[in-house]
């Protein structure tokens, strides 16, 4: 019996296939995917980022949003948790962390950042792949009222 395995050049269409180019090119794959997709130092000091996140982060150049530090993006209150959050996750390989990211134009947006380490990355650097998702305002209320209840 022969089964197809999924892997996640499957998932970016249907009966799409792998590019061989994606294979040369890993900043490609973290292009294409529609997640929020950030890689980050320990300190938070911003290494690479999808248009995805990008677009959660307020949008602007790619290259003024590189190498600034994500914790800078958070309200003000929440920036000791971003720590704990980060040594946290290094230390147990995985940790999750909702937060408040403040846009350029004043506002705030509720994510959830699921992070795991990176701790054989390539280049040596300790770092942590993180996966944001913004919160909907419906899902933000369920959890508010489960967490009440």
């Amino acid at each position: 019996m022969n089964e197809k395995v999924c892997t996640p050049d499957d998932m970016d269409g249907p009966g799409a296939l792998s590019r061989p180019s994606d294979a040369s090119d890993p900043g490609h794959r973290l292009e294409r995917q529609a997640a929020g997709l950030i890689r980050v130092r320990l300190d938070g000091g911003l290494l690479a980022c999808n248009d995805a996140a990008l677009s959660l982060l307020g949008g602007g150049p790619r290259p003024a949003i590189l190498n600034t530090n994500l914790s800078d993006c958070l309200v003000p209150g929440q920036r000791a948790q971003w720590q704990e959050f980060t040594s946290r996750c290094w230390s147990e390989g995985a940790a999750s962390f909702e937060c408040d990211l403040l846009l350029r134009d004043h506002t705030s947006r509720r994510v959830l950042v699921q992070a795991v380490a990176l701790t054989e990355h390539p280049d040596g650097l300790e770092s942590l792949l993180l996966h944001v998702r913004e919160q909907p305002p419906s899902q933000r209320v369920e959890q508010s009222t489960g967490s009440a209840a």
